[in-house]
């Protein structure tokens, strides 16, 4: 309204004020379109802000930093350590997507700083939250969760529910990293019904690809088809591309593991592509190995083995020993169902040191019972 009545900095008073709770009732393209019309008027550095959000749901990560260092030399020219803090946390989330760990931890501390000078404590759960990220996906699970308990702690003083509900998101994560898959379900559906309640869409969806997650991990496929499905519906609806690329990446594995290849192929086939164009490389680590659980359902042996290879190299380049040994155990069944022992031995062999590191009792039961039968069968042809 005061755009069209020509008060521009009226409108970018509101813009600002209002733009978060616009994102997250999924209004993002036609709000995009008014914030180009601002340019150069006022609240310049929260527009940055919101316009660099607005890519990053698109998956136009380029764009995002894009934004928020512009933003972040704004802050730093006013001295403004509250505004400082926004710009480094989102500028970390972004690294984080691209499993720039080191870059992001730096810019997530930065945060913290920031924040405790202002004693801001919102901002210091959001950056408490920040690095136990970075600790879950480089496998430093007890420092996540030590992290997360400061971030829950924090987001609770300032009675943030957004914040509570993401931070169960985030400590269900890392117990399911762990094998507690039943803990981790508990909080998952903790926080979506408080995104549910709260009108969050795009959290909401979130929680629908780790309940996805878990139930897949714990091999209850019909229920992980049902949470993905859920994702990609909800997910398209809001243009969500990261969790829209994960949610068919997800759909694709579960596919698979129920025989289905043909229908497997096709989400696989549309997800390569998109998590390539993301460049999230713990998903494309991820998707490769989806890729290569399917080939093998079709008996295409040098396929399978090439796509497993692939995501081990991503798995290594980033550290995730999540990713690899999730590849690992995919890559041993591989063998296993070829007939070859020895390579499978090997590759089980992988997976139980990173499931033992990662401290995982169930998959290391698990493993260790394969194990078990590959010795059996070794002996066998031996004789």
């Amino acid at each position: 309204h005061h755009l069209t009545i020509a008060n521009p900095d009226r409108a970018a008073e509101i813009a600002a004020e209002k733009g978060e709770q616009l994102i997250r009732n999924g209004h993002i393209d036609d709000f995009l379109s008014m914030l180009n019309k601002l340019d150069g008027y006022g609240q310049q550095n929260e527009l940055l802000l919101i316009k660099g959000d607005i890519f990053d749901i698109k998956g136009e990560w380029d764009k995002a930093m894009e934004c928020y260092n512009q933003a972040l030399k704004v802050a730093e020219g006013r001295k403004r350590e509250e505004l400082i803090a926004k710009c480094c946390l989102k500028i970390g989330n972004i690294q984080e997507k691209r499993s720039e760990w080191d870059t992001a931890l730096e810019n997530f501390t930065r945060c913290l700083d920031a924040s405790k000078k202002t004693a801001d404590f919102g901002g210091m759960a959001d950056a408490h939250y920040g690095i136990g990220y970075v600790c879950r996906k480089t496998d430093q699970l007890n420092k996540a969760l030590d992290n997360y308990s400061k971030s829950l702690e924090y987001y609770k003083k300032v009675d943030d529910l957004s914040g509570i509900g993401k931070t169960y998101i985030a400590m269900g994560s890392t117990m399911m990293y762990k094998g507690e898959y039943g803990n981790s379900i508990k909080l998952f559906h903790k926080a979506l019904d408080m995104f549910e309640s709260l009108g969050n869409k795009y959290e909401t969806v979130r929680v629908y690809n780790n309940i996805g997650a878990v139930y897949g991990r714990s091999r209850d496929i019909d229920n992980a088809i049902k949470y993905y499905e859920k994702q990609i519906k909800l997910a398209e609806g809001i243009g969500y591309v990261e969790l829209l690329a994960y949610g068919l990446s997800n759909l694709s594995l579960s596919y698979g593991e129920k025989g289905d290849a043909d229908r497997a192929t096709i989400y696989i086939e549309k997800a390569l592509p998109m998590v390539k164009k993301l460049g999230d490389k713990y998903v494309i680590a991820n998707t490769y190995a989806n890729l290569g659980c399917i080939l093998y359902l079709k008996k295409d042996w040098k396929g399978s083995i090439k796509s497993f290879n692939e995501s081990v190299r991503i798995g290594k380049e980033i550290k995730s020993l999540d990713s690899l040994s999730m590849t690992y155990l995919d890559f041993a069944k591989m063998y296993k169902s070829k007939g070859d022992n020895i390579n499978a031995k090997k590759q089980f062999e992988n997976a139980l040191k990173c499931y033992e590191k990662l401290g995982n009792k169930e998959k290391i039961k698990e493993i260790k019972n394969e194990l078990l039968e590959l010795e059996k069968g070794l002996r066998k042809c031996q004789k």
